[in-house]
């Protein structure tokens, strides 16, 4: 499961990178066009996506730690609940980085 969430928040990575050369070349081509809006989407998401991959690392930690513990119950708890977090949080950077597409448009 790990793998998988940061093998998404790579992809997220690659694509604000993406985006943000798109947005360069914008600049380039038209100064005159407004892309403060995508800056700010670009922005909003990159800071969430260093979030996350931080939340990501505490969560390997805390399922090797899980073995250890006596209410494994309650650890899962935890740790579903961080996982649903992190998802959440993917899903918002991917809408913030949908949304800095279109106002590239």
């Amino acid at each position: 499961m790990i793998l998988r969430l940061e093998a998404n928040v790579k992809r997220l990575e690659k694509l604000t990178l993406r985006i943000e050369e798109r947005v360069k070349k914008n600049e380039e081509k038209n100064p005159s066009k407004d892309l403060a809006k995508t800056k700010a989407s670009v922005l909003e998401a990159k800071t969430l996506l260093s979030s996350t991959a931080t939340k990501i690392d505490s969560l390997k930690s805390t399922i090797d730690s899980l073995l250890s513990t006596d209410d494994p119950k309650e650890s899962f708890k935890k740790v579903r609940e961080s996982l649903n977090s992190i998802k959440n949080d993917l899903k918002k950077v991917h809408s913030l980085l949908v949304k800095a597409i279109n106002y590239i448009k």
